[in-house]
């Protein structure tokens, strides 16, 4: 597993660097790695306490990195994922009855842990929920599935083309669609460009509505 912190924005990228440039580095490091090791080693999990890297165009770079990745479609407070003895003392555990890791399942378990969290802090807390919008969004991605998901976005694309369905209508549904420059303690109040992200989810009700 790799786990990648500092300041994200979705296809921009983090740590200053794009998620093109930030695959290759990845990619390059790993088989330099396996290069000296005589191995085939690769990551199960990639894991991103960064924001809004939860994001398609962000997404589909990374999907020869790793087989998961975990990111949050939202902004990402800096101590959201805290709570690694926890996460930690489960791998170990699991190695110790000599089961294999298995990085899905174990990016299923951090996920639900979090929206547990979430859930359990807006119930109980919720002056403090502000502070932990961004796991309702944590994802765990299979990277197999996102050229699936690209074909469908361009089958989609083609039929608004077919159909000719005008710019006005597609970006009105756009402006509609849910986006994440809201919350309190959210950097896109300072920073505009991430109110530009939109939910993809959301984006398709609206189209389907319209």
């Amino acid at each position: 597993m790799l786990v990648i912190g500092g300041h994200g924005g979705a296809w921009m990228g983090a740590l200053g660097q794009t998620p093109i440039e930030m695959a290759r580095a990845i990619k390059q490091g790993v088989s330099g790695a396996n290069r000296e090791t005589k191995r085939d080693d690769h990551f199960d999990v990639v894991m991103f306490n960064s924001c809004y890297i939860g994001n398609f165009e962000t997404l589909v770079e990374y999907k020869d990195v790793a087989d998961v990745t975990i990111a949050s479609e939202n902004y990402s407070k800096g101590n959201m994922m805290a709570h690694w003895t926890i996460f930690l003392d489960g791998i170990s555990k699991v190695l110790e009855r000599g089961e294999p890791y298995d990085g899905k399942q174990f990016a299923y378990d951090v996920v639900d842990f979090y929206r547990k969290q979430n859930t359990e802090i807006k119930e109980n807390f919720p002056e403090f929920s502000q502070w932990k919008e961004a796991m309702a969004t944590l994802s765990a991605v299979d990277n197999k599935k996102l050229d699936d998901l690209a074909q469908s976005f361009k089958g989609f694309v083609n039929s608004l083309m077919e159909n000719k369905i005008s710019n006005k209508d597609l970006f009105n549904a756009v402006k509609q669609a849910r986006d994440y420059a809201s919350p309190a303690m959210n950097p896109s109040m300072v920073m505009g460009f991430y109110d530009t992200i939109r939910d993809l989810g959301d984006f398709m009700d609206k189209i389907k509505e319209s």
